[in-house]
């Protein structure tokens, strides 16, 4: 297999490479059978920080186990760090660190003397090793929950911990399945700290419903929609791409302004949430940002808030969807 090659020479790993997967699992749609997962191709390289997601659950979570080793599948090809996968499935892979459930940890420790137990044989000194790890946490925001029981933590910091375990182990991959679990911003934000140490070394793949999540903490996204891989590549590019929310108004009258616009400016969509209207565009003309607050003001339209929207993952996410009928 070819690895690809940067500028002065350094050679850059294939962490994943997917060609042409098909799942095991099928949906039973009257007399028709089909298979939950078909034909996903994607390559996940060294550096990179790839998330997944899916209109179905069921779907992104196959496709992660897949990824993980712990799941069979019925064909196509699935390589990990450029290794082959093995026949036998449910096999912990040296190169590879698995996270899907907050189970991982030992209650009877705090965060600190978890660390240090799974740091044993890392090479952190022995001397100072909880010092380096309380610094680890500060670096990663974290320093309030050092000293706390791991009983006493939630789910989702649980799931944090173990992801800093996964930042200082042998593991060239880690797999983040965070499906079922919703993290809050200031948790994200150490998501992040922590995912920019793993990709010094290696690579991370992300499985996630919180569109917040990808946005925040990945390079790259995969989304799929009725099995079939929608969309892969730049979190940017899919936002450029599949976002077609223009602006973001904010108002306490916003049927009356949706009435006003939907007359003075027809080309556009207006869908109201709350007391906010989003501003869709689906032609392939839009006009410049001046021109339509010029449309805003002119009719009389004092808004207590408008925004030019830069790009969302899950306004993209539910475009494509919506592109393929779901």
């Amino acid at each position: 297999m070819k690895t690809s090659v940067r500028p002065g020479n350094k050679t850059i790993m294939k962490t994943v490479m997917l060609s042409k997967v098909c799942s095991a699992e099928h949906y039973v749609d009257g007399t028709e059978m089909t298979r939950v997962l078909s034909d996903i191709s994607f390559d996940v390289f060294t550096g990179e920080a790839v998330g997944i997601s899916a209109k179905n659950i069921v779907e992104a979570g196959i496709l992660l186990e897949i990824i993980a080793n712990v799941r069979p599948y019925y064909s196509g090809k699935c390589v990990l760090a450029e290794k082959g996968m093995m026949q036998e499935k449910r096999v912990i892979l040296p190169h590879l660190f698995y996270i899907d459930t907050p189970l991982m940890l030992y209650n009877n420790m705090t965060v600190i003397e978890f660390l240090s137990f799974a740091a044993a044989n890392s090479n952190i000194p022995d001397m100072r090793r909880q010092q380096a790890l309380l610094d680890m946490l500060i670096a990663f925001g974290l320093e309030s929950i050092a000293l706390t029981d791991i009983a006493r933590l939630s789910d989702t910091d649980k799931i944090i911990v173990e992801l800093i375990v996964a930042s200082y182990s042998a593991s060239s991959l880690v797999v983040l399945n965070a499906l079922s679990f919703d993290f809050s911003d200031s948790q994200i934000r150490s998501i992040k700290k922590i995912c920019d140490a793993i990709q010094a070394r290696g690579s991370i793949v992300i499985g996630t419903q919180q569109a917040k999540l990808i946005g925040m903490c990945c390079d790259k996204v995969a989304f799929i929609v009725s099995g079939s891989l929608r969309f892969f590549g730049s979190v940017s590019d899919l936002c450029k791409s599949w976002d077609k929310v223009l602006y973001l108004i904010s108002d306490s009258k916003p049927e009356e302004v949706v009435k006003t616009l939907t007359r003075a400016y027809d080309k556009y969509s207006y869908v109201i949430l709350g007391n906010s209207i989003l501003v869709y565009n689906y032609s392939d003309t839009p006009i410049s940002d001046a021109d339509f607050f010029e449309i805003v003001f002119d009719n009389g339209i004092k808004p207590d808030n408008i925004k030019i929207n830069k790009g969302r993952v899950g306004n993209s996410f539910e475009e494509l969807s919506r592109m393929h009928g779901i």
